[in-house]
């Protein structure tokens, strides 16, 4: 796997982010947001003459501009920064404006963002943009939130976890997340996921856990599941039986358990050591939507103990 560049990052955050927007300025303000219509706004004063992502939008049907900037570091000059492009974005179109720095760096976040004086009673200012830290935002609520482009955040959240099982626990969750998918987009999905890792990872680490990945959605491409299933119902087809069929879709079925329970151990495996017998004879009871549960349990629960409670 390549060793990415700032720029990289760079291309692969905005274009993640252009996916998500709505949502995610939803998430930040509780509001709704209708985006309108990207802007494309030229800066004469700022040494970054273009701002990452400016919007027209509706909040609460009040016409909004809002200002997103992304940032994998800090910038002791990001106030002043802001505070330019507030300055600028308003000297053309005259609306309230909503900005943020979304922050994806792995160092805390101490960008100074307010800044308020008054002189003599007279002259005032009152200034402040949000700024959301991903590595202080739990894991699991950027687990769960839509749509699934949101994931390839995953690496950059918080959790208690070491940075292998942190990584690898993430790669889980879009392999699951997004099996409703094309192919195709799963890979673009799984790439920008690796990408942005490599602002948190070490090279080893991401190339070791994304392969595996890779290789399971290679494997899925073809898969032993899609294969069966098909021979079966083509010899049910051929044969005149409706037992052909069946016995191809359960001998699919069957192949599907075998995975989902190899998955689940995987996952327990590398979230919390060795496992107990008695944990792999239980996910031999289950049957197909039930290890689906508990595949998703594997991902969540806090404990082993937490998990076998949910069986």
């Amino acid at each position: 796997m390549p060793h990415y560049h700032q720029h990289e990052y760079d291309l692969t955050s905005k274009e993640l982010f252009k996916n998500i927007e709505q949502p995610l300025l939803q998430y930040l303000m509780k509001k709704p947001v209708q985006l309108l219509k990207t802007l494309d706004i030229q800066f004469q004063h700022i040494e970054s003459q273009r701002a990452d992502l400016v919007y027209e939008a509706l909040i609460e049907g009040q016409s909004t501009i809002v200002h997103l900037e992304l940032q994998t570091e800090n910038n002791p000059h990001m106030l002043v920064r802001m505070l330019h492009y507030l300055i600028d974005i308003y000297s053309t179109h005259k609306k309230p404006i909503y900005q943020c720095v979304v922050y994806l760096g792995t160092k805390p976040a101490n960008m100074l963002q307010e800044l308020h004086f008054s002189v003599a009673e007279t002259s005032r200012l009152d200034y402040r943009y949000h700024i959301l830290a991903l590595n202080q935002m739990p894991f699991a609520e950027l687990a769960h939130m839509e749509p699934v482009d949101f994931l390839a955040l995953l690496p950059l959240t918080h959790s208690d976890w070491d940075p292998e099982t942190h990584l690898a626990t993430s790669i889980e969750v879009v392999t699951e997340r997004s099996q409703g998918m094309d192919f195709q987009s799963r890979s673009n999905l799984l790439l920008k996921t690796e990408v942005l890792a490599g602002l948190r990872f070490k090279r080893d680490v991401i190339e070791r856990v994304c392969k595996e990945a890779m290789d399971m959605f290679q494997i899925e491409q073809s898969s032993t599941y899609q294969m069966i299933l098909e021979k079966g119902i083509e010899k049910g087809l051929q044969e005149g039986k409706r037992e052909g069929i069946q016995e191809g879709r359960q001998a699919g079925i069957s192949e599907a358990e075998t995975r989902f329970r190899n998955r689940i151990t995987d996952i327990l495996r590398k979230r919390f050591g060795p496992l107990p017998v008695n944990v792999e004879n239980q996910l031999l009871a289950l049957n197909l939507s039930q290890l689906d549960q508990a595949l998703a349990n594997a991902l969540e629960a806090e404990t082993l103990q937490a998990f076998m409670a949910l069986l």
